[in-house]
């Protein structure tokens, strides 16, 4: 009886030095460390070329509307002195050849309707027809209709800086009433104005 007591006893130690193996419990692990949250950044947006390019047409519109509503008024205060005619059209249009407004390629539908409301009516190039009457005398008429009207060639525009360019632009009513100007122009408080102006060529 007195050896199993003893090997009892002697496992017993054993166990007790060796200390308790058994696993610890899954719901008793200590959670590893977890990462420091970073803050989020918000991205910030950056000009793409498609912006870049539509600011650049939006300018180029204000440039030739600020120079055509200027051309608009004096030939208007200039009708009653026969200097200039009365036009009932003009027809608008971008220069194919430096210093031809009898060639003139259509302008697009957006920069037409910024002179909606205009008197005279401002239509596109292809509208207008230069023809003869029967003084011989060619003139600029509304194809649709045969009345009097007026090309408008618009040339390139030259950028001088962000903020100052100059524009040619030809006028052509008939045979020898035919004209060209160069307008200065710079951006005072976001908005394009006429500074100056050079007759270049007559005819």
């Amino acid at each position: 009886m007195a050896r199993p007591v003893l090997t009892f006893l002697i496992i017993a130690l054993i166990l007790a030095a060796c200390g308790d193996s058994s696993p610890t419990p899954v719901n008793q692990l200590v959670p590893s460390a977890q990462p420091t949250a970073q803050p989020t950044l918000t991205p910030q947006p950056v000009p793409t070329t498609t912006t870049l390019a539509r600011t650049k047409s939006q300018d180029e519109d204000d440039i030739r509307e600020a120079i055509l509503r200027t051309q608009f008024a004096y030939v208007a205060g200039n009708v009653a002195s026969r200097a200039f005619p009365m036009s009932q059209y003009y027809c608008l249009g971008f220069e194919t050849t430096r210093q031809s407004a009898s060639n003139l390629q259509d302008p697009p539908q957006s920069l037409l309707d910024r002179f909606k409301g205009n008197n005279p009516p401002v239509v596109k190039a292809s509208e207008c027809v230069m023809t003869q009457d029967k003084g011989d005398l060619n003139k600029v008429v509304l194809k649709s209709s045969s009345e009097p009207a007026m090309f408008w060639g618009i040339g390139r525009i030259n950028w001088l800086s962000d903020n100052k360019a100059e524009l040619e632009i030809s006028y052509l009513r008939a045979f020898m009433d035919v004209g060209g100007t160069v307008f200065q122009l710079e951006r005072e408080n976001g908005s394009w104005k006429v500074t100056g102006s050079t007759l270049t060529w007559i005819a």
